[in-house]
């Protein structure tokens, strides 16, 4: 399994209201009940991607195989893997329809056997930067911090 064991993530600060069983602080906190929301998947590899106005600006493997995508000092990247789950990602970002904030971090991979899904997205002002260039890094870090005043 990968690093998320094919759960589905359920985390109180993910948003403030659940759906009709109440808040979702509630929820999480009670046992869970029947069949899990997906079934769980084995993650290939995993990749995260710092993206800024819908465009990839540094990204980085970080789960291969079933552990962190390192071999000695250097981060492993399995190019057939990387390439798909690029496609993916560059396909979210065109798609005018998928609403983004500005600035966001997307883990996304391939599942065994299968094709590249999304994992799930993230703050970008929270998220390890893995090998990525911490220059392109920082240019996602300033607009996801940055204040419109207005």
């Amino acid at each position: 399994m990968g690093p998320h064991d094919g759960r589905v993530d359920h985390h109180p600060d993910r948003a403030l209201e659940g759906g009709p069983g109440g808040h979702l602080l509630e929820q999480f906190l009670q046992p869970p009940r029947g069949d899990p929301a997906s079934e769980p998947v084995e993650w290939a590899a995993e990749f995260r991607f710092f993206v800024r106005d819908r465009r990839v600006h540094a990204w980085s493997p970080y789960w291969l195989n079933g552990s962190l995508a390192r071999k000695e000092d250097e981060w492993v990247v399995e190019p057939e893997m990387a390439a798909v789950t690029r496609g993916l990602v560059d396909r979210l970002l065109a798609d005018p329809e998928v609403d983004l904030p500005v600035a966001l971090v997307l883990d996304a991979g391939v599942i065994k056997g299968r094709s590249p899904a999304l994992v799930e997205a993230n703050e970008a002002s929270g998220a390890g930067i893995y090998g990525c260039d911490p220059r392109d890094v920082l240019e996602v870090l300033r607009a996801a911090t940055s204040r419109t005043v207005g």
